[in-house]
């Protein structure tokens, strides 16, 4: 019979604070705090099941992620202060007040939720997604989008420079989108010859050029690529100087099109060089 009484008094311990005794309220606590535990490591398991398959269309998961484990913590917060008496008044009173609390703060914040629904749409439609080159015309703004939260995006541009622009702005923007359901990107390079320039030696030089060059990949058919026929080369315009040529190259995306411009730009240099054909610019001639 004491041992029960001892038992008793250890449970009821505490019990003018908290609703279930001390002893109680620790239990309470650690079992909230392991099932909050358990519910977001699942969540984020579900998230990262669903990046393996797919990390463009795991975006909406990683959105709800972020919303359902505030959703899983503020009611575990409430659950363990719900066994405080001195604050169980205080939490009915919070619970009782939200609804004044959502309209006072809605009007207040009315930017603030109208960034949340913006962002909630973006993930829903998905009209771009991180890791995509965006271009903002209207706004004059560019860069890679490196993270979507509640309230922006947030791009990176060339410049390696951060720009965080509202998401209410990205969902009601003009947005060109440079990687939108493409898995590769193509690029065109303009450059001008002399007149007297050998048109079908130019064709094979750049061919040549482009097909051989780190980066860029050959889109030419089976046939085209046996009997070694150039890529799409066009003259573009007559110049005062000389013809002007424009011929496209592909790549697997916008930043790889840039750096691999550029190795293209000084390959045709050196191979111009070797195969005689000029490129124009203006001279001056001073007659004395």
């Amino acid at each position: 019979m004491g041992n029960i009484v001892k038992e008793n008094s250890v449970f009821l311990f505490g019990n003018t604070i908290f609703e279930n005794g001390a002893v109680g309220f620790i239990i309470t606590f650690l079992i909230t705090v392991i099932i909050a535990k358990i519910f977001s490591t699942i969540l984020e398991k579900l998230v990262d099941h669903a990046m393996k398959k797919d990390a463009r269309a795991s975006m909406p998961f990683k959105y709800l992620l972020k919303i359902l484990r505030t959703v899983i913590y503020v009611i575990a917060t409430f659950a363990i202060l719900m066994n405080v008496k001195p604050l169980q008044s205080v939490s009915t009173a919070i619970l009782g007040a939200t609804s004044v609390m959502t309209v006072v703060v809605g009007l207040a914040a009315q930017e603030t939720f109208g960034n949340f629904i913006a962002g909630f749409f973006i993930v829903i439609y998905q009209p771009f997604h991180v890791g995509d080159m965006v271009n903002l015309p209207e706004k004059n703004i560019s860069g890679t989008v490196i993270e979507i939260t509640f309230r922006h995006t947030i791009l990176n541009t060339v410049e390696n420079t951060k720009i965080i622009v509202p998401n209410s702005t990205m969902n009601s923007a003009i947005v060109e989108d440079k990687a939108f359901g493409q898995k590769t990107y193509i690029r065109y390079l303009v450059l001008s010859v002399a007149y007297h320039t050998d048109i079908d030696k130019l064709e094979r030089v750049i061919t040549d050029v482009v097909v051989n060059t780190d980066g860029v990949i050959d889109t030419r058919s089976a046939e085209a690529k046996e009997k070694n026929l150039p890529i799409n080369i066009t003259v573009n315009e007559f110049l005062d100087s000389g013809i002007q040529i424009r011929f496209p190259f592909t790549t697997k995306s916008l930043g790889k099109s840039v750096e691999t411009a550029s190795k293209i730009r000084k390959a045709l240099l050196v191979s111009f060089r070797e195969n005689g054909i000029e490129i124009p610019y203006t001279k001056i001639q001073i007659l004395k």
